[in-house]
């Protein structure tokens, strides 16, 4: 894992009121250019200045935009514009996510996955069913987190642990059980396009491998034709792909995995580069407990454990209305600090980390593992924090949804919190990227050394919006908040990520 170095020795600021402070600023808008009363400071004539820059570019000029910039200490809103309209914030939302499960479940937290049986072993038989029991971590067997065990090794320890029992039969099934979670993964204001793909996988109550596969292909020299698909890796258990993608000239890949959460047949459509080699991308796991299930029964084969029985999951199970059984806990998996995966979740912007917050915020306070609870108990939170939350419309976690719906006002205050929160601005902070440096602000500030180790964000990006907020320590040390989302831009992505580039850059010399 990487470490940070914090330029703002770590101090608990004051708290204050700070909503109504920055409310009161807000309610004089006109609704037209900055948001702030005239001011003959230079320094805060330079804040208007990149703050109308920005609000006034003309690739904005059908769209919308909501900034903020504000005194991380007192809460002083310095600029603004539309600062109390709800914009779409993309992956800006998991900053209320992850601040409220810092908050709510503390950094100290982990989740649990068991191994339980409901038979009786006799004579090395295990009489009974053995159960992977999900308790929400979405780090399982993660191939994307550094240090996490593999899904292999993840396998050997269960076996090993199963076989300890003094088991080398299992006259019955390899259950996953994903039942501590609502059964709808995805959620229905996601995109059709997003759902099949790796970043619009839903949580379950029983994650594993991040809930995600790799599709590979073998590439097809000539344009147009199509490219064969050769498997997937970890296999997939009961699942196959129409292929529909064709080859194309140059370009990466351009292709959308078509699926929905339990299907056994879904489709591949787009195109990838012609070429000769091997190409892959990444899809959502339909079924993550009978993935886990089918893999470790597979796995216990091949080590002598012989498994009568087929594997499924508990919902399956339960759909039949098979009696359920006094289960024995045999052994707990652990996963890292909420902290840690935290820094994972905000550094790379993991949808599927944010998810799985949300629905345990849910279990944890109301015992219902559901995005709708979830949520509402993640609004509450903040309500408790002093932050009027009208016009913030929190569909989900992760900030997928479109009709996720947020003011920059709010982003703001919610930083100015966390800056506030002595048990939290620690983690929050080393969670966010560094310009230059790590996460999705890596590529930028290349040449701008002031900017590298003095702003941290967190990006937000969908189809027409792109968003940073996040803390600037300025030349002179002054610690600020800011929230830039830019919504219906009419340039591309990188060209808007350049002026919000430019826009954070002004930031440094106040």
């Amino acid at each position: 894992m990487q470490h940070f170095r914090f330029l703002v020795p770590f101090v608990c600021l004051i708290t204050l009121p700070i909503f109504a402070h920055a409310q009161d600023c807000a309610d004089k808008v006109e609704r037209k250019g900055v948001e702030i009363e005239t001011d003959t400071d230079s320094e805060k004539n330079a804040l208007i200045f990149a703050v109308n820059r920005l609000a006034t570019d003309n690739a904005l000029k059908h769209g919308q935009s909501g900034i903020v910039v504000m005194d991380a200490q007192t809460g002083e809103v310095l600029a603004s514009h539309n600062a109390c309209a709800s914009v779409i914030p993309a992956s800006n939302m998991k900053i209320v996510t992850t601040a409220a499960a810092l908050g709510i479940l503390g950094e100290n937290f982990r989740f649990r996955t068991e191994l339980q049986h409901d038979g009786m072993v006799r004579d090395s038989i295990l009489y009974g069913n053995v159960f992977i029991k999900g308790y929400g971590d979405p780090t399982l067997a993660s191939p994307e987190f550094e240090g996490i065990p593999s899904m292999w090794s993840v396998l050997d320890s269960f076996s090993t642990h199963i076989k300890a029992l003094g088991i080398k039969k299992i006259s019955g099934k390899i259950v996953g059980d994903g039942t501590i979670f609502e059964p709808m993964t995805a959620l229905p204001t996601w995109l059709w396009e997003d759902l099949g793909n790796y970043y619009g996988v839903g949580p379950s109550g029983l994650n594993f491998h991040e809930n995600l596969y790799h599709l590979n292909f073998s590439q097809n020299p000539n344009v147009g034709s199509p490219p064969s698909i050769l498997g997937t890796s970890p296999q997939v258990p009961d699942f196959q792909l129409i292929n529909e993608v064709k080859s194309a000239k140059g370009g990466g890949d351009n292709s959308y995995i078509y699926s929905v959460p339990y299907a056994t047949v879904g489709t591949v459509a787009g195109n990838i580069p012609a070429g000769n080699k091997t190409f892959s991308i990444n899809g959502a796991l339909p079924d993550p407990p009978y993935f886990a299930a089918w893999h470790l029964r597979k796995r216990l084969m091949e080590i002598g454990v012989e498994v009568t029985d087929t594997a499924t999951t508990q919902l399956k199970l339960e759909q039949k209305n098979e009696p359920m059984k006094y289960r024995q806990t045999f052994y707990s998996w652990f996963s890292p600090t909420l902290g840690a995966i935290i820094k994972q979740t905000n550094l790379e912007s993991v949808n599927l980390y944010c998810e799985a917050f949300v629905r345990t915020i849910g279990l944890q306070r109301v015992g219902i593992g559901s995005n709708e609870v979830g949520t509402a108990e993640i609004g509450r939170y903040w309500r408790s924090k002093g932050i009027d939350t009208e016009g913030l419309f929190m569909q989900d976690g992760s900030g997928l949804a479109p009709r996720n719906g947020i003011t920059a006002l709010q982003l703001a205050s919610v930083l100015k919190n966390i800056a506030s929160d002595s048990l939290i601005f620690s983690p929050f902070y080393a969670s966010l990227p560094e310009a230059g440096k790590s996460g999705t602000l890596k590529g930028m500030f290349k040449n701008n050394v002031a900017a590298q180790q003095r702003i941290r964000a967190k990006s937000g990006t969908i189809t027409r919006v792109k968003a940073y907020s996040g803390y600037v320590t300025t030349i002179e040390g002054k610690l600020l908040i800011f929230s830039a989302v830019c919504n219906n831009f009419t340039c591309s992505q990188k060209d808007i990520r350049l002026k919000l580039e430019q826009f954070m850059s002004d930031l440094l010399a106040y």
